[in-house]
């Protein structure tokens, strides 16, 4: 007799089976899991995604039914559900014209138009897809990545609808809340961004980072005492958050409260030994406060070790070479941190400090 474990790894070979688009063998999987256990909630939903995905409304219908029937108050569910059906209530009598391409296939096309640096073109895959399939998220979430890429301020302005409409069609798709509120952040919009990241908060109380973007979003506008009450609450509920200390790290240095920032982001690295920011900010000290600066230049090459990248991880690596009286080495480094941000004028101004310092 199958007992509820035989039941669970059958559900997790069904999930890795639709991941790797064998739709028949997953749904062949949840069909037996079904028999078994008729009302295996995540088994039905699944289920009505394979057959939606192949085509098979009707099938679809009835596992979105069956599953609504257990929990009637989900709206994620029922709009599944009245998607297919009105789907259904689409389809002629007659002769069925050929089924559009799936979703996965525009999704790929535009992918490959954007890694070819043509957002237009795939803007206008997407706009297609849609078409077909005017509740597909993915579909949507791209075309908002692909109107980002445009870059023109009415693009952006139609991305922020865009990414409402995720929200909408996926209300637990938190890097939709993060794509929205970056656009609602850049368009002056805060009260709306703040208000997004706070809805998206209360998906998952475990996830504190979109309150921790809230903070950000004060202590960006130079809200500080008020940053500064949120993290110090947000501390005391969650005080072994790294994004939670580190943000407060960052906002005490901003306030001119060096000694507590450091203390802050040692605690970061006692929680995370590979915090790479942590480890960059406590070696920027040692650079301005011209104390230990073996020990800084051992934590800012460890930082680039792990994210070799950043710009600001380059520029401190370079401080610190400069004031170890190595202003060849400083120019070396702070020369990369240019070819990856060219626009930076503060760069700029480093390069001729350390260069003078050569001459």
């Amino acid at each position: 007799m199958e007992g509820p474990r035989t039941q669970t790894a059958r559900f997790r070979l069904a999930k890795a089976l639709a991941s790797l688009e064998r739709g028949p063998e997953a749904i062949a999987q949840l069909q037996a899991l079904l028999l078994a256990e008729p009302g295996h909630i995540e088994g039905l939903i699944l289920l009505g995604d394979l057959h939606a995905r192949s085509g098979a409304h009707a099938e679809a219908a009835r596992a979105y039914a069956g599953a609504l029937r257990r929990d009637p108050d989900d709206v994620v569910l029922k709009r599944r559900l009245e998607g297919v059906q009105d789907r259904l209530k689409a389809a002629s009598p007659g002769a069925r014209p050929a089924p559009p391409p799936a979703p996965r296939a525009y999704l790929a096309e535009a992918e490959k138009h954007l890694a070819e640096k043509r957002p237009a073109r795939a803007v206008s895959v997407l706009r297609q897809g849609i078409g077909h399939h005017p509740r597909e998220a993915r579909l949507h979430f791209e075309l908002g990545a692909a109107l980002a890429a445009l870059g023109t301020q009415q693009a952006q302005e139609e991305a922020i609808q865009v990414y409402a409409k995720v929200v909408e069609l996926s209300p637990d798709w938190l890097d939709a809340y993060v794509r929205l509120g970056a656009l609602y952040e850049a368009a002056g919009r805060d009260r709306e961004a703040i208000a997004l990241y706070e809805r998206a908060a209360k998906l998952d109380r475990s996830n504190v980072d979109m309150l921790v973007r809230v903070a950000r979003l004060h202590r960006s506008r130079g809200r500080l005492n008020v940053a500064h009450r949120m993290l110090l609450n947000l501390r005391e509920e969650h005080p072994r958050s790294v994004a939670v200390l580190f943000d407060l790290g960052m906002l005490l240095w901003e306030s001119g409260k060096s000694e507590e920032s450091k203390e802050v982001f040692r605690k970061v690295l006692d929680l995370d030994p590979n915090s790479a920011p942590a480890m960059n900010r406590l070696a920027w000290f040692h650079a301005i406060e011209e104390k230990n600066l073996e020990r800084g230049l051992e934590l800012s090459k460890r930082s680039l070790e792990l994210q070799p990248d950043p710009p600001a991880f380059l520029d401190t690596l370079a401080e610190l070479h400069f004031r170890n009286g190595q202003p060849v080495d400083a120019v070396a480094h702070i020369q990369k941190a240019i070819k990856l941000e060219p626009a930076s004028r503060y760069f700029r101004l480093q390069l001729e400090k350390f260069r003078r310092a050569i001459r």
